[in-house]
């Protein structure tokens, strides 16, 4: 699952892109010990807004979406296997070409005094 490229002494950072609270980051490989998170209504839907109601979506006959087996959705870390070019959409977000490949899935979280919470939009 390597993320993160060193040639001759410098650190190169592969593709990467946010859209709003959701950050992808291309991967070779998904991790092993992982379960397929079932599309809603023909989306995979990455994370839902809980403020708006809006969604981080891709069409389901273009991606697979993974998380660790027993995980919940609000792990903040997910998989996503892209097998179709598309767009990751979203509401009140520019949409985000994807190419085909594996992408390693992160909410955002902030700290607050009631502790480390997820960031929503």
């Amino acid at each position: 699952m390597k993320k993160t490229i060193i040639e001759q002494g410098e650190v190169k950072v592969g593709w990467q892109a946010r859209q709003g609270d959701v950050f992808l980051e291309k991967i070779d490989d998904l991790p092993t010990g992982l379960e397929e998170v079932k599309p809603d209504v023909g989306r995979v839907i990455l994370a839902y807004g809980e403020a708006t109601g809006h969604a981080h979506t891709i069409p389901s006959t273009h991606a697979r979406h993974f998380r660790a087996k027993g995980s919940t959705a609000e792990t903040l870390t997910s998989y996503l296997s892209v097998t179709k070019a598309t767009k990751l959409s979203h509401e009140e977000h520019g949409p985000i070409p994807l190419k085909i490949g594996n992408y390693e899935i992160t909410t955002q979280r902030e700290y607050t005094p009631a502790g480390i919470e997820r960031v929503v939009d």
